[in-house]
């Protein structure tokens, strides 16, 4: 892990895999906002469909 952490077309995969996970976000979640019918003006179910994205159980350690 520390090699693709310090080579540099370890960084670059990395910076690029990042890049784009954080790029798909927006498009994803105004999918899900469609499918659920949250409109614009519905602050509460924003909230809690955020709330359920950040303490969804998957573990990544």
């Amino acid at each position: 892990m520390k090699k693709i952490l310090t080579d540099r077309f370890g960084m670059v995969v990395l910076a690029l895999v990042t890049t784009f996970l954080w790029g798909s976000a927006f498009p994803f979640i105004k999918k899900s906002y469609a499918l659920l019918a949250i409109t614009s003006t519905e602050y509460g179910e924003q909230l809690l469909f955020a709330s359920y994205r950040f303490s969804s159980p998957v573990s990544y350690c």
